[in-house]
């Protein structure tokens, strides 16, 4: 293997180079901010959670060329992502190189323990390390039936040691479920990045699946303590989860960054708080943040909601916006609304997106009767128009009527 072959490319800034690393395409040192670099270390973690390994490797290889955030834990995953792949050798060569680079690196016991996966001992073989692993499985599972108090210090061991990535996993899950407050804590710490990092976006998970008032305590303070995008995401994610509309709440209404406040308003849609979303939107003077609140709605469902924004918000856009997301739900549930929305607008592009909205809900009939009375020529060519798209029998004989010039 060749290992010094990596040195002279990140010396120069370059990501680990194609000729070391055939299956990564090449790419040239990338001259990125330091907010650019979190991102992408960010959206290649997204990818290594979603199994797109080889899309991750490659981004992880742009942040390594750019060196200045985290290029040691984007090696650790680059190396993860390769094990992941079935390329052993390839991940061998970044862990080699996290070590040469960055031996103080806090990533250095998970490479240790990464290395230790991808050769294990001579002493047994790959089928015996399996059934060994399987057997661990059936303990794992069955420690919290056995005796929870003796099972936490056991989980904890099995998620410091010398496992892979599945049991350790495994030992997580079960230890969420124990209950007891050291359980608790070592799940947080877990949560903030204090050992296991590997596990880190499992543990926050887990706190909001499993955890009670005080678990949802310890999320906030994880939320604002944390500097990482994607725990904050978990964070929220979790308390969705959860059920947590306080801690949403808090978060849409301070957070400061769109994207989080986009995400804190979007869950809290999927929990049904609509309540909670209308007195934000009356507040907000954002409007990509009140546009977000508007998805949140349809996401949830809420009709009512929707619908008083279609009738009376000051802005077109918005209220454009509410149609379209009314038309989506569906005929039975907004076909009246929508009908009686196109009758009291007198705004054209209003009443555009209204007919736009009963397409999308395949409303033939609702389509027709406006075809029938619209004395705007332009209005009414745009029913007829979307009456030819739907294409039922009810449309079909519509058009044909106005062939004969009924």
């Amino acid at each position: 293997m060749k290992i010094h072959r990596i040195v002279p490319c990140l010396t120069l800034g370059i990501c680990l180079a194609a000729s070391t690393f055939p299956g990564l395409a090449a790419s040239e040192p990338a001259v990125l901010s330091q907010e650019e670099a979190r991102e992408l270390y960010q959206s290649a973690r997204r990818d290594l959670d979603s199994r797109r390994y080889q899309q991750a490797a490659e981004k992880f290889q742009r942040v390594v060329g750019y060196g200045a955030y985290q290029p040691d834990g984007a090696l650790y995953w680059i190396a993860y992502a390769f094990q992941r792949m079935g390329r052993a050798e390839e991940a061998l060569v970044a862990l080699a190189t996290l070590a040469e680079k960055h031996p103080e690196s806090r990533w250095s016991r998970e490479a240790q323990l990464l290395k230790a996966e991808i050769r294990p001992t001579q002493a047994r073989s790959s089928t015996a390390s399996q059934e060994d692993e399987d057997l661990k499985l059936v303990v794992i599972n069955g420690l919290m039936s056995a005796d929870r108090e003796k099972a936490v210090p056991l989980l904890e061991e099995v998620i410091k040691g010398d496992h892979s990535q599945r049991l350790k996993e495994r030992a997580l899950f079960v230890l969420s479920q124990s209950g007891s407050e050291r359980a608790l804590e070592i799940m947080e710490n877990i949560a903030r990045g204090q050992g296991a990092p590997e596990l880190q976006l499992k543990a926050v998970e887990y706190l909001g699946l499993f955890g009670g008032e005080e678990s949802l305590e310890r999320l906030e303070s994880i939320y604002s303590e944390s500097q990482s995008m994607a725990v904050k995401k978990r964070v929220l994610r979790a308390l969705m989860l959860s059920g947590a509309r306080e801690g949403l709440l808090k978060a849409a209404q301070g957070e400061t960054v769109p994207e989080l406040r986009l995400s804190a308003v979007r869950h809290l849609g999927m929990i049904g708080a609509g309540e909670e979303l209308a007195g934000l939107y009356e507040k907000e003077q954002d409007t990509e943040v009140r546009k977000g609140i508007l998805d949140a709605w349809f996401i949830g469902g809420q009709v009512d909601q929707l619908s008083r924004i279609a009738k009376d918000d000051p802005s077109i856009d918005l209220r454009r916006r509410a149609i379209t997301k009314l038309g989506l739900i569906g005929a039975e549930e907004t076909g009246t609304l929508l009908t009686e929305s196109y009758r009291s607008s007198d705004d054209p592009s209003l009443r555009e997106s209204v007919l736009r909205a009963l397409f999308l809900q395949r409303n033939d009939e609702a389509l027709i009767e406006i075809a029938r009375n619209e004395k705007d020529p332009k209005l009414r060519r745009s029913a007829v128009k979307y009456l030819s798209m739907i294409g039922s029998d009810a449309a079909t004989e519509f058009m044909l009527e106005i062939l004969k010039g009924k």
